[in-house]
């Protein structure tokens, strides 16, 4: 068995590792591959090894630390710079009060020269390598934040072949703005709004479940049943 793994394939008998491979009977191991009877990341015999986890186990109890995974004071990133700050936003305070990182300075490109500005119609440059050049070579300003962002050979590709236009937004702006039209990672619990004829219920049904879907979103929500019955 396997407990507590973090980007980890082929392993066996192997406990808090991560970016093992093809290893097992591993603890508290990272980035091993084709290795077995390791402690962090040191060799030790089959006898040594067997005789040495129980007690580092024995003191992971003790300490409360047994089962629980990776703490947040390990990541070599800030809260704010991962994708947990997308689904679940904190404040600064509040990571900090947990015992995780944040990131204050700001790393992103400063540049002060003159900006290109993308044309609107994407027609314009599918017809004309030196237009592509020009926005491939330039700078472009986020017209909501104003940083600068740039273009790359396979993005300009692709919406030459989707036809759509070249983004005037920053790709984190883009990115913010594409995880708000997803349902939040909390459950709210809802009655079925189905009051559909022919169904196992009078009137409207009176089953209740957790769902996604907010109380003031417009979609309707329906249990599982009525929804089966709705679209079978």
């Amino acid at each position: 068995h396997n407990i507590v793994n973090n980007f980890s394939y082929d392993i066996r008998e192997s406990m808090y590792v991560d970016n093992c491979h093809n290893s097992q009977n591993c603890f508290g191991c990272i980035g091993v591959k084709g290795k077995q009877y390791c402690v962090l990341n040191k060799q030790y015999s089959k006898t040594d090894y067997e005789n040495l986890i129980p007690e580092i186990i024995e003191k992971m109890i003790a300490d409360g630390e047994w089962g629980e995974f990776f703490p947040t004071s390990l990541s070599p990133f800030g809260y704010n710079e991962t994708v947990a700050n997308s689904y679940f936003p904190k404040e600064k305070a509040d990571v900090l009060k947990v015992g995780s990182k944040w990131l204050d300075e700001d790393y992103s490109l400063k540049y002060d020269g003159p900006f290109y500005e993308p044309k609107d119609r994407i027609v314009d440059y599918s017809n004309s390598a030196e237009e592509q050049q020009k926005v491939l070579n330039g700078a472009l300003k986020c017209e909501q934040t104003g940083k600068a962002y740039k273009i790359t050979p396979q993005e300009l590709s692709l919406y030459i072949k989707l036809n759509i236009p070249i983004p005037k937004k920053h790709f984190e702006v883009r990115t913010a703005g594409r995880m708000s039209l997803m349902n939040k990672m909390k459950f709210y619990h809802r009655q079925c709004m189905c009051e559909e004829s022919g169904h196992s219920h009078e009137g409207k049904c009176a089953v209740r479940f957790a769902t996604t879907y907010a109380p003031d979103r417009p979609e309707k929500i329906y249990c599982e049943d009525c929804y089966q019955k709705s679209v079978i």
